[in-house]
This record gives structure tokens, sequence and C-alpha cells, in this order.
């Protein structure tokens, strides 16, 4: 007796056991000789499941790189059931493992088992490798002047790597790991790097220009003061950083703040040099000063009592105040001395009248402005 199992093999065993390693529908049979007479007796027909699992990734890849996105191409045959696995952990139900992303690196299994009606299965597992993105951080100076040129620089810049810059502009090649940069405004920058395994970062860096600094003053125009007046001059830069230099060093508070006080006894020019970082303004502010006084006293007198020119007074314009007035003889006496204005010298000293000789006058006194003089003289006592 011959078995005949239908796939090309045979058995001459009375009860054998065989494993069909063909697919398809198969017709064994069982043929039994016995001297001269041969009897085939045909079993019926087998279907033999016919169930294959198998997937590819895009490309036929293996290695990818840290958020990529990965999906399946099933290339399975015969299944009626997919059951896909990640890990060992995740399960999918669906014919295709629809595209996420690769989120960490390392290793990571993909699993396959495909199942048909009949209960029959097949089952296929790839491992792929998740490779890390280049690491480097972009160096260089954040905040530059207009028309300055600084550089960025790609840290650490491993071997083997490219890098594309985007947008080009103002720097001098987009291809370099420290690229010279000369800008006329703020500019955001892209570094794009690619590592030898040909995975990509894309980095950021804004590189800020310094504008103009606004610089506002008061007064706005030139000015003028009554001599012995002070006002105040001021400059303000919107730049926080920014520093104040005046000169000249001449009847003003401060040489280095923005608002410092003047009050000067003669015309002149006050410049305000304003710098940060990347400018240097000047300001200029012309003071006028305004002399409206006078205190006159007369080059002789003569006590005579014939009503013209017998007291020696002072004549005075915007004067508010006579803090001295004295009178010497030419010993360097006292002969008189007053602080009111309307007041002067009759040429005696205790009623008596005193020679005719020449005398010194001092005189201190303070303006309608509250600016204080002295003015000093001699003059000729006459009889």
């Amino acid at each position: 007796m011959t078995w005949i199992f239908g796939d090309g093999e045979t058995s001459k065993e009375t009860s054998p056991v065989h494993n069909y390693k063909a697919k398809g529908i198969i017709h064994p049979a069982f043929v039994v000789k016995q001297q001269n007479c041969e009897v085939t007796l045909t079993y019926e027909t087998l279907d033999v499941s016919d169930i294959t699992a198998a997937f590819e990734f895009p490309e036929g890849k293996t290695v990818f790189c840290l958020n990529d996105e990965l999906y399946t191409i099933n290339q399975s045959l015969g299944y009626d059931e997919v059951i896909w696995s990640i890990n060992d952990i995740l399960t999918i139900r669906e014919t295709e493992i629809a595209p996420f992303r690769l989120s960490y690196p390392g290793t990571m299994q993909i699993g396959l088992t495909v199942k048909d009606d009949i209960g029959c299965g097949d089952s296929l597992k790839r491992t792929i490798n998740i490779l890390p993105l280049p690491d480097f951080i972009i160096r260089g100076d954040t905040d530059i002047c207009r028309g300055q040129t600084s550089s960025l620089q790609i840290d650490p810049a491993g071997q083997g790597w490219t890098v594309l810059w985007l947008p080009t502009t103002g720097m001098n090649d987009p291809a370099s790991m420290t690229p010279l940069i000369n800008l006329d405004s703020t500019q955001h920058y892209t570094a794009y790097v690619t590592d030898n395994n040909g995975c990509q970062t894309g980095k950021d860096i804004l590189v800020r220009v310094a504008k103009m600094p606004v610089i506002t003053r008061f007064p706005l125009q030139d000015t003028a003061i009554f001599i012995g007046e002070e006002i105040e001059l001021s400059v303000n830069s919107d730049n926080p950083s920014a520093n104040y230099s005046w000169t000249p060093d001449y009847h003003i508070s401060c040489l280095t703040c923005n608002q410092p006080v003047v009050a000067p006894e003669n015309d002149v020019i006050y410049t305000a040099t304003i710098t940060d970082k990347c400018y240097s303004i000047t300001e200029r502010f012309q003071v006028e000063v305004i002399i409206d006084f006078y205190i006159e006293a007369p080059d002789a007198f003569s006590p005579n009592g014939d009503g013209h020119n017998d007291c020696f007074m002072l004549e005075t314009k915007n004067i508010s105040e006579i803090k001295a007035f004295k009178i010497f003889n030419r010993w360097g006496n006292l002969v008189f001395e007053t602080t009111r204005l309307d007041e002067g010298w009759d040429g005696t000293v205790n009623g008596k009248l005193q020679n005719t000789d020449t005398y010194a006058y001092y005189i201190r006194a303070v303006t309608e402005h509250g600016y204080e003089i002295e003015k000093k003289g001699n003059f000729l006592l006459l009889k």
C-alpha cells in the first residue's frame, strides 16, 4: 500500500502523519496492491491554507531618524485578519500601520500576524533602528549694530555634518558652520544641520539689529535767560542703557546726567553727547544770557550845598538788594556804609565834611533775577 499525499510526497506506513508544506487545493489518495490487482482510493479534496505574512517599510528602510514618520506596506497573502504589534506591547488591528512619528531613539520591533477564516495563520517580525538627531546650539552675538560684521557658530560641528542657513539675507556663506553676517535690520535665521546619517535638525536664532535711538530734548530750540537765572537742560534716549556727557564744564550741575541745571553768566553753547553700544548722537543747546541790570556810580561829587551833585548816590536798574555799600578814604578807613538802595554819602563823617580827595567804594548787590554782583571803583570828593 502507498499513501499519496498530493503534494509530491508518499508514505508506505500504515498510519502516517504528514505535514503539508505546499498550499492550495490538495487531492490525497491511498493505493492498495494485491498480486496483479490495484485499487486507488481518492480522499475528499483538502484545502491547505495558502496564507503568508509579509510586509515592508517605505523604500525598504530599516534605519530611521528621530521624528521620522513610519508606516508599513502590507504584502501578506491569503489573510482575513491582521494584527500588528509594536515592541510586543501596542496592538493595531488594521491592514496597514498608519503613519506615526518615531518619538524616541533606539530599536523598535514591528510584528505582523495574519490569519484566515479557518484559523490558520502566519507571522513575521522585523526590527528597525531609530537614530538620534544631531544636537547643537547656535552661538553668536544676537544683539548687533547696524552695518556691524558679526558671526554665528554651530557648536559642536560634528564630523561629516553639513548645514544650510535660511534665509541667506546678510550672510556670506549659508553652508558654513561659522558664517559672517552684516545686517541693516533684525533677522530671524534657521540652521538646518544634517549629520552623516542623514538625520536633520532645524534650530532658530533671532539676531536683533539695534535701531537708531529716539532722542527727546528740552528746550526744543535755543533759549535765553536773564543773568542770575537757571534753567534745566534735558535730553533723554529711549535706550535705557544710554550714557550722557556734557561740555563745557561751565556753571553746570552735572556732566554725566541727562537733566543738568545750568546758570551761565555769559552766552554759551552746551553740547550733550548721548552714546550707547551702537550710536553716538549730539544735541546742542545755545543759551543766551541777558544782562538787564546796572549799577552806576559817579566819578565825582561836590557836597557844597548848592543843590547839584551834593550826595554820592548809586543809579541802579533791576537791583533788588544792596548787601554792602562801603566807602573808604585813601588810608583804607571806612567812612560810610549802608544796605539801602536809596541812601548815599553826603561827604561827612560824624557831621564833619571830609577833605577834597580820592575815595574808594565797594558794592555787593543782588539783581531782580537773583544774580549777585560786586563792583569797585574810585571817585573824587570836590568842594
